[in-house]
Order: C-alpha cells, then sequence, then structure tokens
C-alpha cells in the first residue's frame, strides 16, 4: 500500500515509522517500549521500518500516546 505526502509517493512502511519517531518525541527507545510490553529492539525495528507492526500493536501505540490509530494511515 502506498500513500502520498505533496505529490510524493511513500511507503506506508515508511510512513508508519516515521510516525513512531515523531510520536515517541523526547521519550526513550526504552521507556515506550517497557511501557508497551515490548523490546527496545522490537520498538527501534518497527522505526526503522525492519519489521512492520501488527494491527493490535499499532492499536497498543496510539492508546500509549492518547491518539487515534488512523494517525499511522491518514496522511493529510
Amino acid at each position: 500500500m502506498r500513500l502520498t505526502k505533496g505529490g510524493e509517493l511513500i511507503i506506508v512502511q515508511d510512513y508508519i515509522s516515521a510516525k513512531l519517531v515523531e510520536l515517541r518525541g523526547e521519550k526513550t527507545q526504552k521507556e515506550v517500549s517497557e511501557a508497551l510490553g515490548i523490546t527496545d529492539k522490537s520498538l527501534s525495528h518497527y522505526e526503522n521500518g525492519r519489521r512492520r507492526p501488527s494491527v493490535d500493536m499499532l492499536y497498543k501505540i496510539a492508546k500509549y500516546y492518547g491518539v487515534d490509530m488512523n494517525i499511522f494511515f491518514d496522511n493529510e
């Protein structure tokens, strides 16, 4: 699946990865991963696009940050 951003095609995985980094902000990967019940290595893999988080994990992440899950798919 691909989304567009300013007329440019981007791969959804890259978009999700960028959103994860953006949402984490100043928090450490260790802090966020512990809250999510995953390893910091798993979070790192999600953020750098090496692994794709499941829909359940995206829901858990969205809930943790207090955002709607659609943030990972809506680039407008």
